[in-house]
C-alpha cells in the first residue's frame, strides 16, 4: 500500500559550482525563490581530490544571509572532528560528516551535539548502508551519495536508491538526503520514492547540473515538458519555482 508524504519535500541547492565572487547573491536569490536550505560542500583535498571553501568563507557568507538561513555543511574532509568548533562559529546549522572519514564516529557525533548543531552522517556509494545502523538513532539525517563525492556535474547513480528504501522501511522519521547528480531528468524517480514509498526525503540539487540538463539541447528556456512530476501535488509549483530561479541565476 502506498502513502502520500505527510511532510513537505525539502530542497537544498548545492552551490558547489557557483561563482564564488557572487556567492552571497546566488544564495540569497535561492532562498528567496523558495529553497528550504543551502547545501555547502566543504572539501579538503585529502578525503576527496578537490578543494572548495573553509570556515572563513562560510562565516562571510552567513553575514549576508537572513538569520534563519539553514546551512547544511557537507564535510568531505579527513578528521572531521577538527572542524566542528570553527564551523559552528562560522554559522553552520547542520554538520554532515562521512562515516568513512572519521576514526571515531561516536565521538564526532558527540562533539557536534555539544556544539549545538544538527548531525548528519553520510556514506559513499561503495559503503553498505548497514554501516550507519549503529548511529541512526543518534543523528538527525543520513546522507546517501548518488555520485562519488568530490566533483559536481556527475551522473546520478540510481542504483543507490535502494539504500534509501532500506533506511525508510526501518526508520520512518529519519531525514534522508540524496546528494549528487539530481536533475530534472531524474527528479521524478526521487520524488516517487518520497511520496509513494517513504515518508520523507531531503533532496540536494547540484546547482549547475540543473542548468546543464535544461540547456543541453541549446534551447532558450527550461524544458519542463521533458519531465512529468504529477506526484508532487501541492509541492509542484514551489519546486518548479526553485528550479527556474536556479536556472536564471546561472544565466545572469
Amino acid at each position: 500500500m502506498t502513502h502520500i508524504c505527510s511532510k513537505p519535500i525539502l530542497i537544498g541547492p548545492s552551490i558547489l559550482n557557483a561563482d564564488l565572487s557572487q556567492l552571497a547573491v546566488v544564495c540569497d536569490n535561492l532562498l528567496n525563490s523558495g529553497a528550504d536550505y543551502l547545501h555547502l560542500d566543504i572539501m579538503d583535498g585529502h578525503f576527496v581530490p578537490n578543494i572548495t571553501i573553509g570556515h572563513p568563507v562560510v562565516a562571510s557568507l552567513k553575514k549576508h544571509l537572513p538569520c534563519k538561513a539553514f546551512l547544511d555543511l557537507h564535510m568531505m574532509v579527513s578528521d572531521p572532528e577538527k572542524w566542528v568548533e570553527n564551523m559552528k562559529a562560522a554559522g553552520a546549522s547542520q554538520y554532515t560528516f562521512h562515516f568513512e572519514s572519521s576514526k571515531d564516529v561516536m565521538h564526532c557525533i558527540q562533539k557536534i551535539r555539544e556544539a549545538d548543531m544538527k548531525v548528519g552522517l553520510g556514506i559513499k556509494p561503495k559503503t553498505p548502508v548497514t554501516e550507519v545502523l549503529p548511529y541512526v538513532d543518534l543523528v538527525d539525517m543520513v546522507l546517501i551519495m548518488t555520485v562519488e563525492p568530490g566533483f559536481g556535474g556527475q551522473k546520478f547513480m540510481a542504483d543507490m536508491l535502494p539504500k534509501v528504501r532500506y533506511l525508510r522501511e526501518k526508520y520512518t522519521n529519519l531525514d534522508i538526503e540524496v546528494d549528487g547528480g539530481v536533475t530534472l531528468k531524474n527528479i521524478r524517480d526521487c520524488v516517487e520514492f518520497i511520496f509513494y514509498t517513504w515518508k520523507m526525503l531531503v533532496i540536494s540539487l547540484t546547482y549547475y547540473s540543473v542548468e546543464i540538463e535544461i540547456y543541453s539541447n541549446e534551447t532558450t528556456g527550461p524544458q519542463f515538458s521533458t519531465v512529468s512530476i504529477d506526484v508532487l501535488g501541492k509541492e509542484k509549483e514551489r519546486i518548479f519555482a526553485v528550479l527556474i530561479l536556479i536556472t536564471r541565476i546561472s544565466l545572469d
